[in-house]
């Protein structure tokens, strides 16, 4: 959503010790002004280091719950009956699109 990486690192192995000893957070003065605070709150939600502090680990329907997916209508994105909020108009988008539905790969809620 920020658009870099939460870690950085020179190489692979300098990347992973980061991953493994520091905490990311975004902090309110830090989020970018078209961020609402749900959307600060779950990306913090989703990137804790210990497993059992992560949002999901305890089931989906914590995630589902977050207010940042207030006004998705789950059974119906699980029907895949909704009318998505962006219709590309590139062509390369719409290749891909139609590539991707043509796969037929479900999409399963747990």
């Amino acid at each position: 959503m920020m658009g870099r990486r939460p870690y950085a690192g020179i190489n692979r192995k300098e990347y992973k010790e980061r991953l493994l000893s520091t905490l990311v957070q975004v902090n309110s003065n830090d989020k970018p002004s078209d961020w609402s605070e749900e959307s600060r709150d779950i990306i913090n939600s989703l990137l804790q280091r210990k497993e059992n502090m992560r949002l999901g680990s305890k089931g989906s329907q914590s995630v589902k719950d977050h207010p940042w997916f207030k006004d998705i209508e789950w059974d119906k994105l699980l029907q895949q009956n909704l009318t998505p909020p962006f219709i590309p108009t590139s062509v390369s988008f719409i290749i891909l699109y139609i590539s991707y539905r043509s796969t037929k790969i479900s999409m399963r809620l747990i």
